[in-house]
């Protein structure tokens, strides 16, 4: 759920899956176990893992970078120069390893103990690296490829949600037998005796008031035992856990950050999340068969799974043009749906734009035989492909047959139709290529006629809400009440919505300044209220909130 210390109370038609009542009832109208969706989305905290193709043919002592470089040349994986140069960085650390390898594990002899000089362990242990970016740019493949070739004999890699659960687990059973605060020292030293000298963290993030104050102690601590880390996360450490409460007792972990890591930005221009996820099938051709359909169910939870990342599942309503759209099933930035669901109903263009905005990756389930009796949803499934291939968001489904025989059109047919889903069924195609694959979600794309005003970051869907509703966002944000919001007002706002549509709460500075530009009319360094409203007004408010 959301720290009620970190997030302020959202507003709007976004609901949690909070009681294990409703997540039954919401499994049981999907047809299928969101328990089984939720366990296998649980990040294990082991150091063992399996990984897939090409990480599977690595081994430890490998060459990171001339890995990676034989895998290009081979054609196994396709070269992304920011991932590249990551390679590089981590290279270093692995060299450094292999360098360190001959060292006594406890630096200087007793008489520098007893009169000091020579290095700790933390000076000793290799600088690691903390890797930071977009979702979909490659950093956790690149992270973990690094990890297989580490020749370390006790290494863990883990979700930092996981590792950080597991933390407040250890703290919760020494509390009970009666010790006190100071027992974070404890469980860092304990966590370095059972797992090892390499730490690999995925998405390194800070929400909790509860993680920001005992990290600190944490990190030393284990710092302190010698340990190396290397770490993926959607934003730089300067960013971390900006505006949480008692954030200056989190200050000095990241400083403690950029002292033991090499800060490196991934940012690509390439989506990776299908190319390296999984051998899986993103069109899964059943032919209505009970056995087939229920294999492409697993399969396709399977790919929810893995694009979820470890990231809370949701159910969320979206708002678009006074309608809701519900969404069963979200998480990350993906969301899953039955085909009845997004073309049985009565729904239109407007309901897949909003959905093409929020969502960069769709997962359709049970696509049917088409045919003339079976019309509106016919359209319906054009105008659906149309909008996603316009905004390149990636499909993943299952469908009674291949994309040309979805659609039995007889001599009566309109030739409109039967050309329009000769279109489809090619889009179709073209979406499951990896040529489409690697294109980057682009919500804010101009589509069916519209024409947008948008400013960076907020205007993403285009969604007019009313004065009451615009009301209480102005109340919600405007936390001194002051008349006025100011830039890291404005950041918060833009987060919650990046946090809820992404995953993740990285807002880069640039599109902070442009949003703040544009809602700034007067130039005075504030946006009051009349300019918010005006905003609103000429543009709609583009951004959800949860309840």
């Amino acid at each position: 759920g959301w720290s009620s210390c970190m997030v302020p109370r959202p507003l709007f038609s976004l609901q949690l899956l909070r009681s294990s009542a409703w997540r039954r009832a919401a499994a049981h109208a999907r047809g299928r176990s969101l328990f089984a969706v939720q366990a296998r989305c649980s990040s294990s905290s082991s150091s063992s893992h399996e990984f897939a193709f090409p990480l599977n043919l690595a081994k430890p002592g490998d060459n990171p970078l001339e890995f990676y470089e034989k895998m290009v040349k081979e054609g196994n994986i396709r070269e992304d120069p920011r991932q590249h140069a990551a390679v590089k960085q981590l290279e270093r650390v692995w060299k450094d390893l292999e360098a360190n390898k001959g060292k006594v594990a406890e630096s200087g002899g007793f008489l520098q103990k007893l009169f000091g000089g020579g290095k700790t362990r933390r000076q000793e242990a290799p600088v690691g690296l903390y890797m930071y970016g977009g979702v979909g740019c490659g950093k956790t493949f690149i992270m973990d490829l690094f990890y297989v070739c580490a020749d370390v004999k006790r290494k863990r890699r883990s979700h930092f949600h996981s590792f950080m659960l597991e933390v407040h687990d250890r703290l919760h059973e020494l509390r009970k037998k009666g010790r006190g605060r100071a027992d974070v020292d404890t469980v860092g030293k304990q966590i370095v005796k059972e797992s090892g000298s390499l730490f690999c963290f995925d998405e390194f993030n800070v929400t909790d008031v509860g993680d920001a104050v005992i990290l600190r102690t944490l990190f030393d601590s284990m710092w302190d035992e010698g340990i190396v880390v290397v770490t993926t996360s959607n934003r730089p450490p300067d960013d971390l856990y900006r505006n949480g409460i008692q954030r200056d007792l989190f200050l000095p972990c990241i400083a403690s950050i950029k002292e033991r890591c090499s800060v490196f930005d991934m940012d690509s221009n390439i989506d990776f999340r299908l190319l390296m996820t999984s051998s899986l099938e993103t069109y899964i051709v059943t032919e209505e068969g009970e056995e087939k359909i229920r294999q492409a169910e697993v399969n396709l939870d399977r790919w929810f799974t893995k694009l979820a990342h470890g990231h809370p599942l949701r159910t969320m309503t979206l708002v678009t043009q006074g309608r809701k759209i519900k969404v069963k099933l979200t998480a990350a930035g993906v969301a899953s749906f039955e085909f009845s669901e997004l073309c049985s109903l009565p729904t239109g263009a407007a309901d897949f734009l909003a959905l093409a905005r929020a969502f960069h990756t769709v997962i359709i389930h049970n696509i049917p035989m088409l045919s003339m009796e079976r019309l509106p949803e016919v359209r319906r499934l054009i105008t659906l492909i149309d909008i996603l291939y316009d905004h390149k968001v990636k499909l993943i489904c299952s469908a009674a047959a291949e994309p040309f025989k979805l659609f039995r059109a007889d001599k009566s047919a309109m030739q409109d139709e039967a050309f329009a889903f000769d279109r489809t069924a090619s889009r179709i195609q073209d979406m499951m290529s990896q040529e489409y694959m690697i294109k980057m979600h682009n919500p804010s794309v101009s589509s069916i006629g519209e024409d947008i005003d948008v400013c960076p970051g907020l205007a993403e869907l285009h969604h007019e809400v009313t004065e009451e509703e615009l009301q209480e966002i102005w109340m919600r944000y405007d936390k001194d009440a002051s008349g006025k919001l100011s830039k890291s007002e404005l950041r918060t706002l833009m987060e919650d919505v990046s946090l809820i549509k992404k995953g993740h709460r990285n807002v880069r500075d640039v599109v902070l300044e442009e949003a703040f530009t544009s809602l700034d009319a007067d130039g005075d360094g504030f946006i009051d209220k009349h300019e918010f409203m005006n905003f609103a007004a000429r543009s709609g408010f583009n951004v959800w909130y949860i309840v």
